[in-house]
């Protein structure tokens, strides 16, 4: 029997019924700077144990194809790691920028997104962990 941690994420995310819908957009006033002329955009939708979120992700233009949603999960899961940190401590450990602070509100929404829909403490989904 394959344990949880030997799963790779994937295969992991399906097991748990997590669905996602994702629809190319044209970039939101909120876009990052860095993604308007470096990615494309997305309003993506993620559904579990019947709750969902919403929320815009950016993908590489040289990326071919939208977001699988072992992508979205994983990025949400590292916003949900970066959005413990201070802000002193996020400029700290990403760097400082003209655009730290925007980012930094960003991965605080989005890392509060991935705690109502996987509560850590339910699932016991383990990013960190899995083979991705």
């Amino acid at each position: 029997m394959t344990t949880t941690t030997e799963k790779q994420l994937p295969e992991l995310l399906n097991d748990l019924g997590v669905t996602l819908k994702a629809e190319q957009i044209d970039h939101p006033e909120s876009a990052p700077k860095w993604a308007i002329d470096h990615a494309r955009a997305y309003r993506v939708t993620v559904k579990y144990d019947g709750k969902s979120t919403s929320l815009f992700f950016y993908s590489g233009n040289a990326i071919k194809g939208g977001p699988s949603v072992a992508d979205v999960v994983y990025a949400l899961a590292r916003d949900y790691d970066s959005s413990c940190y201070t802000l002193k401590e996020f400029g700290e450990e990403f760097g400082w920028s003209f655009e730290t602070v925007e980012t930094y509100k960003a991965v605080k929404r989005n890392g509060a997104k991935f705690k109502r829909l996987f509560p850590i403490e339910a699932t016991r989904l383990s990013i960190a962990e899995s083979e991705y």
